[in-house]
């Protein structure tokens, strides 16, 4: 009897799974689309503070070097 059962418990998650799945994928989906578009936002932003960093260190390094000749 267990043995039956237990094939019958295989035979409904076989045919399940795939409904299953097909059901929560577009959750999936979004939730990554969402993690993906913070992580692009966070590059942005730090890319930005880099450049501006950059930027402002060679203006630094023009202005001493202007000062020295002085």
């Amino acid at each position: 009897m267990a043995d039956e059962n237990d094939k019958q418990a295989e035979a409904l998650i076989a045919s399940l799974a795939p409904k299953i799945a097909e059901a929560i994928l577009p959750q999936i989906a979004e939730s990554v689309e969402t993690q993906m578009k913070g992580l692009k936002d966070k590059n942005d932003e730090l890319l930005d503070k880099l450049a501006k960093q950059k930027a402002d260190d060679s203006h630094n390094k023009l202005l001493a070097a202007a000062e020295s000749q002085y």
